[in-house]
């Protein structure tokens, strides 16, 4: 006899987890925007390291250059 050690159930979807690169287009402004990891500015105490808060990453959303 088989025995059931978990049950698996989701009420909706999985959410997408922010990423760096994901882009958005705004409509207001007619441009694609890209998402970049915060970083600490230069001349202060540990400058280039990522910001975290609460464990989790912290992110920006900067416009897309064009090449």
């Amino acid at each position: 006899m088989s025995k059931i050690t978990s049950i698996r159930y989701s009420s909706a979807p999985e959410r997408k987890k922010p990423q760096a690169g994901d882009r958005r287009f705004l409509k207001g402004r007619q441009v694609w925007q890209v998402r970049e990891p915060r970083r600490v500015p230069e001349g202060m105490p540990h400058a280039g390291a990522y910001i975290v808060s609460n464990g989790r990453q912290l992110y920006k959303w900067v416009d897309e250059v064009k090449l």
